[in-house]
């Protein structure tokens, strides 16, 4: 009888309190996203693109592969500014730059 193996994803959980803050005068309202309501961003890295889905508790703001840059991803966040960012992705060993990133 042969076992099945069960594989373990360990993810890294990442809040971005910068931005949440906002800046005064700059609130940029995005459709079906109240304001202060938490957004939740989920990164599958590759190489040359990564898939990104991003949502609220109810509903799905995006879901789409952008280039595999910090730049784009950033391009991509400052959308949600003025909302709690939390960030979920894979915790492998090229992962640890992009948790940088984001808490700085």
């Amino acid at each position: 009888m042969m076992q099945k193996s069960a594989a373990i994803w360990v993810l890294s959980a990442i809040f971005i309190p910068d931005m949440a803050k906002g800046r005064k005068g700059m609130k940029q309202k995005v459709k079906g996203l109240d304001s202060g309501e938490a957004v939740f961003v989920g990164i599958d890295l590759h190489k040359v693109s990564w898939h990104v889905t991003v949502r609220t508790a109810d509903v799905e703001m995006f879901s789409g592969s952008i280039p595999g840059r910090w730049e784009a991803l950033l391009m991509l966040l400052q959308r949600y500014k003025g909302s709690p960012i939390r960030v979920v992705s894979e915790a492998g060993c090229f992962g640890f730059w992009l948790h940088d990133h984001l808490v700085e």
